[in-house]
């Protein structure tokens, strides 16, 4: 009976090393706001950067965020090494159209926040999905949300 709990108690010990070592080769994904006031924007300026985390690259990154019943995609990031930073940039994907060809003067994201925030009247909480490959090939999802006030201060957290 001893022998037993001591093989249950060193198998366990084994497969949570083998689950931390695995989680920390994982990249950890994420999107941080660069300002905290959406106000400061200029038109091309873009509020947020993905970060890698983690210990491994991630590949094709894409990122998207829902406001109302709009998806508006983030241009493809390539390749983000590990412990590295690329700033979100919307020159050909944002919406499914190009910005150009619509002929928006200001910043796409000040405006598409600041409407909807008009019509929330309260704290806006937009949903941010980041959709990209481990250095493995396996394709993963992570979650977040951005929140952003009357005031349109930004702040994000994981879902």
């Amino acid at each position: 009976m001893f022998g037993i709990s001591i093989a249950i108690a060193l198998a366990l010990v084994v497969s949570l090393v083998i689950l931390r070592r695995r989680r920390r080769e994982m990249p950890k994904i994420g999107v941080l706001p660069v300002i905290t006031n959406l106000n400061s924007l200029g038109k091309d300026e873009s509020p947020l950067v993905i970060s890698n985390r983690g210990r491994s690259g991630a590949h094709q990154v894409v990122v998207t965020m829902r406001i109302r019943n709009t998806t508006f995609e983030f241009d493809e990031i390539k390749s983000l090494a590990p412990e590295g930073e690329s700033s979100l940039t919307w020159r050909e994907r944002v919406g499914r159209f190009k910005l150009e060809e619509l002929g928006i003067a200001a910043n796409w994201l000040r405006t598409a926040v600041r409407t909807a925030i008009l019509d929330a009247r309260s704290e806006l909480r937009i949903p941010i999905a980041i959709h990209y490959h481990d250095d493995k090939g396996m394709e993963r999802t992570a979650f977040q949300v951005l929140h952003c006030d009357e005031h349109l201060r930004i702040h994000v957290t994981d879902s």
